[in-house]
């Protein structure tokens, strides 16, 4: 017979706290971490020959009932699995605290890497005019933001769709009727007989008209007004199809966020942190409540009696004069426009953030540290006068979509000002010399070098030059000081010797390549050349002070400027 889970939770202790096989539990209160030796324990509960798997592989021990568990770089959700000696299974869920920054760091993390791929994205889905909004819309919910709009077109359609009820757009059409020889109230040109079935006349008639026999049945055309026409159809198409399964959508996102808020308000209240989530939960409730008003608002519009027989839109024309003239119909196609440029493109990284969870601390981090670097580069090269002409970042999206998922040794953000191109590229692949390639390469003996990062700049269509950056999750304690290690800025200088760009008409050995190499670690050194920023480490931590940021920023605007992309 199958264990009652209130059975198994008696089984085991980790860290001497009870291990909870509850489905939503995260046994938070066994403060497992990384790099930290954590311990199982059987009780005198626990059944005879018990075997633990995390994550699928068995943990060994020494001796029965304590079996010690060393998370290597991995922290987030792992999946303890035991097995008992009737074949029985039961599985709990262990989260894993990060080692090298607080939990409270790791959780600005995710925050970070959210706000930035969807201040990317913006950048590259408006118009030109205005992307100056990637840097200073940073710091409010994307869920906040698209219910601000939305709540705005809905105020000002509300007042739209009155005007157009009163009064909605129509033309005349020629329909085809029949009616029976006695409805006819008078014959005209536009009267014509069906001879499908004849009817006598009266002899009194008959003699007068010297006719015996007419039709019974006859076509009639006449003009007839018809609401079906391209605005109402594009109207009905903008509530029914984008409009409602927009505010559903919102909806939805508020509702993840703030079941993931009120988790993290619940962790840190257990640990007296400073509670910054009740603001945000509340501002989601009340998105939550009138997101479902709306949304009802929105179809009973869709169900007015002028939009009832409307048929679908089938395809998208250029817009009518009376979209842009009449008083309420220009009103609203304004509102039709002011959706399509600033919410038909919709952002839900919810599932993303929760599948970063659960990777390795080091995998969690190299991200975070990519996107912090590309944000604050691109905030200065868009002061330089680049812009960006790339429709591509390093996660892919789908159609309206923002599904993100990091892309590897592509040319992510492409630049452009004058004759100088920028790709700034995510674990870029640089392979040995290839004759006729006209692109950087490597002159080591392995197949290829990848840093984490690295902005490519091309001159002329030439590959010039290129700014690397290698993200490490790991540093060394040096009398309380966490410091970088000496063998990851030595790999920098590896990759500043032997990645080259090729030299015209030259041997496969081309020419120094790399201007500035850099790693980015969790530390407290800052190791920078103001003068000469060629080889470094730069601390890049989650919430940082403004002064560290400071510092930060001008270090990234000293190594752009020494690589010359001020002046071009």
């Amino acid at each position: 017979m199958d264990t009652q889970v209130s059975g198994v939770n008696t089984w085991l202790q980790l860290n001497k706290q009870p291990v909870c096989f509850d489905e939503n539990k995260e046994n938070w209160d066994a403060q497992a971490k990384e790099y930290t030796r954590n311990t199982f324990l059987c009780t005198l509960c626990a059944p005879d020959d018990l075997h633990l798997y995390i994550d699928g592989e068995q943990l060994e021990t020494e001796y029965y009932g304590r079996w010690y568990w060393y998370p290597k770089s991995y922290a987030g959700l792992y999946i303890l699995t035991i097995k008992c000696a009737n074949n029985n299974v039961h599985i709990a869920h262990i989260r894993v605290l990060p080692s090298k920054m607080s939990y409270q760091r790791y959780i600005y993390m995710l925050d970070d890497i959210r706000d930035i791929a969807e201040d990317l994205l913006f950048s590259i889905a408006s118009p030109a005019q205005e992307r100056v909004m990637l840097y200073d819309q940073k710091g409010k919910l994307s869920t906040i933001k698209e219910y601000t709009q939305i709540k705005s077109i809905v105020y000002e359609l509300a007042d739209v769709i009155a005007r157009i009820h009163r009064d909605p757009h129509s033309h005349f059409q020629e329909d085809l009727i029949t009616q029976q020889l006695h409805d006819i109230p008078h014959f005209s040109s536009e009267v014509f007989p069906f001879h499908a079935e004849v009817t006598q006349l009266p002899s009194t008639l008959a003699r007068t008209l010297s006719i015996s026999h007419l039709p019974t049945h006859w076509h009639i055309y006449h003009n007839v007004a018809t609401y079906d026409i391209y605005e109402n159809r594009l109207l009905k198409h903008f509530l029914h199809i984008q409009l409602i399964p927009k505010i559903h959508f919102v909806e939805e996102r508020a509702l993840n966020e703030l079941q993931r808020r009120r988790q993290q308000l619940a962790i840190k209240r257990r640990k007296h942190w400073r509670d910054d989530e009740t603001p945000f939960i509340q501002k989601l409730e009340a998105i939550v409540t009138d997101c479902n008003f709306i949304k009802q608002q929105c179809m009973i519009w869709s169900t007015h009696s002028f939009l009832q027989k409307v048929q679908p839109l089938s395809t998208l024309s250029s817009p009518s004069q009376v979209l842009l003239k009449h008083p309420a119909y220009a009103r609203f196609y304004h509102l039709y426009q002011r959706f399509q440029k600033g919410l038909k493109l919709s952002f839900n990284i919810e599932q993303y953030l929760t599948m970063l969870s659960l990777r390795k601390m080091s995998e969690l981090y190299e991200i975070w540290a990519v996107f912090q670097i590309t944000y604050i580069a691109l905030a200065q090269l868009n002061t330089y006068g680049y812009r960006i002409v790339s429709k591509t970042l390093f996660f892919q999206t789908e159609k309206d979509f923002l599904q993100i998922d990091v892309q590897k040794n592509h040319s992510s953000i492409i630049l452009e000002k004058g004759q100088t191109r920028l790709e700034i590229k995510y674990e870029p692949r640089y392979f040995r010399f290839q004759m006729h390639h006209v692109s950087f390469f490597s002159n080591w003996y392995s197949e290829y070098l990848a840093p984490d990062l690295s902005i490519e700049i091309y001159s002329n269509g030439q590959p010039n030059n290129i700014i690397l950056f290698d993200a490490k999750y790991r540093d060394e304690n040096v009398n309380g000081v966490k410091r970088f290690l000496e063998e990851d800025v030595n790999k920098m200088r590896l990759y500043r010797d032997k990645i080259r760009a090729p030299v015209p008409l030259s041997d496969k050995k081309g020419k120094q390549a790399v201007s500035s190499a850099y790693i980015l670690y969790p530390g407290d050194i800052f190791d920078h050349d103001h003068d000469e920023p060629e080889i470094g480490a730069l601390p890049l931590v989650p919430n940082m002070d403004q002064k560290q940021r400071n510092e930060i920023e001008a270090a990234v605007r000293e190594i752009l400027q020494f690589s010359g992309l001020a002046s071009s």
